[in-house]
């Protein structure tokens, strides 16, 4: 009866603090809710990202001016 009682407390008080934490972004007011010039910060900045990414995706070497090298006994090997 004892470890029931204890496993009920510890349910009693996990279960309202996980629905609480599912609820936090609806409402601006609500802690961790971004607003709108936070919002404007992340596009900008993702905006930024891919075209940084796009910019390291043109400097790799295209592999296929790698495969017409002349004089190359293996190349059909690889």
């Amino acid at each position: 009866m004892k470890t029931f009682r204890i496993v009920a407390t510890m349910v009693a008080l996990t279960v309202p603090v996980q629905a609480f934490a599912q609820f936090g972004n609806g409402d601006p007011s609500k802690p961790g809710a971004k607003t709108e010039q936070q919002k404007e910060q992340e596009r900008r900045q993702q905006i930024i990202d891919d075209k940084a990414y796009k910019d390291s995706l043109s400097r790799i070497p295209d592999r296929e001016k790698e495969k017409k090298v002349k004089d190359d006994p293996w190349g059909k090997v690889r």
